[in-house]
């Protein structure tokens, strides 16, 4: 596994953290799934 850090503004971070805290999951598997998608998308296409 590796590690990926990101730099984000702070305003950005809380409206991430706010998300995640509603949908009851980790800012981490967030993006994950983020880019999962965006992955499995584009290999439909």
């Amino acid at each position: 596994m590796k590690t990926i850090t990101l730099r984000l503004e702070d305003e950005f971070h809380k409206k991430i953290k706010l998300k995640t805290v509603q949908e009851d999951t980790t800012i981490q598997d967030y993006i994950v799934n983020l880019i999962k998608n965006d992955l499995l998308e584009k290999n439909k296409k």
